[in-house]
């Protein structure tokens, strides 16, 4: 029964991503490229995921009766589109991480987590495994159907330091530096290393653990990045705070107010930073809303969910998911929406050709 079980599986793995591969023309509308899933609580076999373009083609990702599919990440490289997703097979009772390159499938069987692509390698990084019997659980990644451990250098704290987990990766001439964070019985330690030795670290402990450090760019071999401190959104330059982000006169009238970091970017010589404003005292639907800075300057702020951000050519790009609606805004105009009954918009990326 088992071969049997195996043997359907290798079968499964052959299809390619149906009514989900690369077309050879394609609509690319503005090239935003986004993508996310159909959720139906009532159907084992959902998510379905889709893709599409802001203003051009849109796919959805539907295979028979015998697979669901959720998109964990795309990523565009030298013209070809990479797409990470998780099938699941309920009557085999296996869900599997897939990679496929232009709609074919090039990994069948590997670990979810934060993808990277270079010239000459696919990896993919992820969290607690053990590899041996009475190993400690470590972060690792995945190449070529290898597992390779990280011995990243963990900070000192307090309290106990869990496995560091990996948010972001970088590659700058032969040098890899990470961001991420390492859980502790108090909450998490934001932080970074080069290869595989500590830079920096927050030192503070942060709860909710949900609350992570995001975006890192290296620049002139300086580390910058975001993180929280209290209720401020605080930019690190390496080790050292070198500003706040935060309304302080309202956050003196209205304690619930706070400031969560959401990205970092460089477009040209500029910086750009992502904020999530928070407050409880107004409703659901205004509670939330995106602040862009350039530098230190606000330049527009956004009322929504906000699920991403991306910048270039002095062009800031937003996705917003309000209500039963996703929404598309460049810089503060809104160019593009659709119905997300029942469905999930996560993420987009500037597609390049």
């Amino acid at each position: 029964m088992k071969k049997i079980c195996i043997l359907l599986w290798l079968c499964f793995a052959l299809l390619v991503f149906t009514n989900c591969e690369r077309r050879e023309e394609f609509n690319v509308g503005n090239k935003l490229l986004y993508w996310g899933y159909y959720e139906d609580y009532n159907d084992k076999l959902a998510p379905y995921a889709y893709y599409g373009f802001v203003g051009g083609d849109r796919f959805e990702c539907k295979y028979d009766n015998s697979r669901s599919l959720k998109i964990l990440e795309i990523k565009m490289f030298k013209n070809d589109m990479y797409v990470l997703s998780k099938d699941t097979f309920p009557s085999l009772g296996v869900s599997k991480c897939v990679l496929r390159k232009n709609g074919k499938v090039i990994y069948d069987d590997m670990p979810g987590g934060t993808l990277y692509i270079n010239n000459k390698e696919i990896r993919a990084y992820s969290k607690n495994l053990s590899l041996a019997p009475n190993d400690n659980y470590k972060s690792y990644y995945w190449k070529d159907g290898e597992y390779n451990y990280l011995n990243l250098e963990e900070p000192a704290a307090d309290v106990a330091i869990y496995y560091p987990v990996i948010t972001d990766i970088q590659q700058v001439g032969g040098d890899f530096y990470y961001m991420g964070f390492c859980p502790s019985a108090n909450g998490i330690v934001a932080a970074g290393w080069k290869n595989e030795k500590l830079l920096f670290n927050s030192r503070d402990t942060v709860k909710p653990a949900g609350v992570l450090p995001k975006g890192m760019i290296v620049d002139n071999q300086d580390c910058y990045w975001l993180f929280v401190k209290g209720r401020y959104t605080v930019l690190y330059k390496n080790n050292e705070i070198i500003h706040y982000f935060g309304e302080k006169e309202l956050m003196d009238v209205d304690p619930s107010l706070s400031y969560v970091p959401l990205g970092i970017y460089k477009d040209g010589d500029d910086f750009y930073y992502a904020i999530v404003r928070y407050s409880n005292t107004v409703s659901q639907i205004s509670n939330k809303s995106i602040m862009i800075y350039k530098g230190y300057e606000e330049l527009f702020r956004i009322t929504g969910l906000t699920q991403c951000v991306q910048v270039k050519d002095g062009t800031v790009y937003t996705l917003i998911n309000r209500g039963n609606n996703a929404v598309f805004y460049e810089n503060e105009n809104a160019i593009y929406s659709f119905s997300i009954e029942k469905n999930r918009c996560h993420n987009f990326i500037l597609y390049e050709e």
